[in-house]
């Protein structure tokens, strides 16, 4: 029995699972019968094949141009589109280059040459060439050399003298996909030349003082594509080759080794340079100098580069200096390597000084940066020490100002004791914005702490909206003074505000330890200053209003007492005097009393302050039965009433009939 319900659960499990399949069978097999008998009956189906030529009106006016590539000529559009796109978009069948690579397949061979330009490497195609129509041969986007111009800085190609071959186009020596030769050249460099300019020709010779320059390099003394000089010489020349003297340091061109030089090594360039000796041997020398190898820097006839350097000056630096390139790929480069280069602070020859600096100390950092930051009155320790590596790395840095450790975790290093006075809950907005820094001076400052300002003005920097809410009011003495730490922990505190702790203890430790002493005094004690929130009724920084008050006090207090609100609010009743004027403090006390009700003092001795108890009309209201010594409270309401007698709402009958004298003789 268990064996065969074991068999029924299984049969029941496998039709769940094949169900939905089956169903898709069916009404596959019903939709093709469905659409062969149409197609049987000369019905047509519901799905045509459009062209999508047929939607796309705007595209096909736009490739209304000269040179039309052949999938778009023929309509051929999915051999590159896949037909109903990618989410709303479209979407080619593959990556760009292979695609091209499916019809364009002898151009294939270009990527496995020696040296591929750059968009043909990375497979951009359509950096240069437009996949649908062009009015340009071999559909490029632009014209000629302005091609070139969109990626290549054109300065460099329109200086006074220009390479006739340029006027040609940049095809006439560069291969504009790939090439064998370096730059992408047609031609080996020595082969290239020769083609339009023949150095056995006497011009040629009287221009190259009858040297053999075609068994060097061309470019070695001239630039291919224009120059700021008549004879397409680089920017940068040696003095002895713009004045014709290449005997300075050839033999004579009609000796039998002409391109030898007349001196090997460095004594060559001293026959000039002479006067560099002493000064290229001081205590630290650049390896290339002591060996003598002038020439691992410089070029002996011309260059782009200033001081006639090989490479521009960070490349060359970094020939050798191989671990230091991944340095200047942060995010903050030193000020003085990108305007001087690795020069502005190093001698590339020798000196005095250890890593070749051209100065000790901060001496060097007060070539650019201003002497007078540093040296005020109080000044930070790594500045007296002349540690600027302290806290600066002098290359790059991924931090701001080339820092070492990012903000304040650098300060941490030294202060640790100040590391812990911000494990706190509220931190310093100041410093959660701007890091120390926000406050303190980083070098030297005239205030104490190195503040960037003095105390009684720091502080408003940031906070200045608060000068200008209390205006011309009554300013509290600590915040009026500048004294703002009398309150707050300028750093961090676990009290809101950074207060330095719970409010009434600051007010009472500070400056109001006599109300606190009051309050122990009296009998009852108002319930914000029991709870000790003083900055429930005042501004602790100051107001508009006597007492340094948040609100005017009839608003200050009906905010607490509701119930008096709300009657107010009914306008119905008879308000006392100072409840009409709003001067609560006629009779109460703000802080405490020993009389209930904050009272100043007892109702039958508090009244008579406003109230003549003597004059005829009191008397005569009173029936002419003397108050003396009586609570007044004990009829009449002290806030409003329903009656102009300010009398309580439920009246003893003898007592509103006037008719005293049944209980009182």
């Amino acid at each position: 029995m268990k064996r065969e319900n074991i068999k029924k659960d299984v049969l029941t499990i496998g039709l769940t699972i094949l169900y939905p399949f089956v169903i898709i069978a069916i009404i596959s097999f019903i939709f093709s019968l469905s659409f062969s008998g149409c197609a049987g009956r000369g019905i047509k189906s519901s799905f045509v094949r459009k062209r999508c030529v047929d939607c796309h009106q705007k595209e096909v006016q736009r490739y209304n141009k000269r040179y039309i590539h052949t999938p778009v000529a023929k309509e051929e559009c999915e051999l590159c589109h896949k037909p109903h796109g990618l989410i709303g978009a479209l979407y080619l069948k593959d990556r760009e280059a292979k695609l091209c690579y499916t019809c364009h397949e002898k151009e294939k061979g270009i990527i496995e040459r020696g040296y591929i330009h750059d968009p043909v490497k990375k497979g951009l195609c359509t950096k240069c060439h437009d996949p649908h129509a062009s009015d340009n041969k071999n559909l490029v986007n632009v014209q000629g050399d302005e091609l070139c111009f969109t990626c290549h800085l054109r300065e460099e190609f329109s200086r006074n003298t220009i390479h006739p071959a340029l006027r040609d186009g940049c095809n006439t020596c560069h291969n504009p996909h790939s090439s064998e030769n370096r730059y992408g050249l047609i031609l080996p460099l020595e082969r290239l030349c020769v083609k339009c300019h023949n150095p056995q020709k006497g011009r040629f010779l009287d221009a190259h003082s009858n040297y053999p320059v075609s068994e060097g390099s061309c470019v070695g003394c001239h630039t291919p594509h224009s120059s700021s000089n008549n004879k397409l010489l680089r920017e940068n020349i040696h003095p002895p080759l713009i004045q014709d003297r290449c005997s300075t340091c050839h033999n004579p061109s009609n000796s039998q080794n002409p391109l030898g030089l007349l001196t090997e090594g460095e004594g060559l360039c001293y026959r000039c340079h002479g006067d560099k000796y002493d000064k290229y041997k001081r205590g630290y020398i650049h390896p290339p100098t002591d060996k003598g190898e002038c020439l691992s820097c410089h070029s002996p006839h011309a260059t782009d580069n200033r001081y006639e350097l090989v490479l521009p000056e960070k490349e060359l630096c970094f020939d050798c200096h191989k671990g230091k390139r991944e340095d200047f790929s942060k995010r903050f480069i030193h000020g003085a390597i990108k305007e001087g280069g690795c020069s502005g602070c190093h001698d590339p020859h020798s000196s005095e000084n250890r890593y070749m600096l051209r100065s000790i100390s901060t001496r060097l950092c007060y070539k650019c940066h201003k002497e007078d930051d540093f040296i005020r009155k109080i000044r930070h320790d790594p500045v007296i020490k002349g540690d600027c590596l302290a806290c600066h790395d002098p290359h790059s840095s991924d931090n701001e100002y080339e820092l070492v450790a990012k903000g304040e975790e650098l300060c941490f290093n030294c202060h640790q004791e100040e590391k812990k006075r911000f494990d706190k809950l509220n931190v310093h907005s100041a410093i959660k914005m701007f890091g120390c820094i926000g406050c303190h001076d980083s070098h030297s400052a005239n205030e104490k702490n190195l503040l960037l300002r003095g105390k009684d003005e720091l502080c408003f920097n940031c906070h200045s909206t608060l000068i200008n809410e209390i205006g011309e009011g009554n300013i509290h003495s600590p915040y009026r003074e500048g004294r703002c730490i009398v309150c707050h922990d300028p750093h961090a505190s676990n009290n809101n505000f950074q207060l330095l702790g719970e409010e009434r203890n600051i007010c009472y430790s500070s400056c109001h330890d006599k109300i606190r002493e009051g309050s122990g005094m009296n009998r009852y004690t108002h319930l914000p200053l029991r709870e000790g929130k003083c900055i429930s009724c005042h501004a602790p920084h100051g107001g508009k209003i006597k007492g340094y008050l948040i609100r005017p006090i009839k608003n200050l207090c009906l905010s607490c007492h509701s119930d008096l609100s709300n009657r107010l609010e009914m306008k119905d009743g008879y308000l006392h005097a100072p409840m009409k004027i709003g001067d609560c403090l006629k009779c109460h006390t703000p802080h405490y009393s020993n009389e209930r009700g904050l009272l100043i003092s007892s109702g039958r001795s508090l009244c008579p302050n406003c109230h003549n108890l003597k004059e005829d009309r009191f008397v005569r209201s009173h029936n002419n039965i003397s108050t003396h010594g009586s609570d007044c409270l004990s009829c009449h309401e002290p806030h409003i009433s329903d009656n102009k007698n300010l009398l309580h709402k439920i009246i003893h009958d003898p007592f509103g009939k006037k008719e005293c004298e049944r209980c009182h003789e």
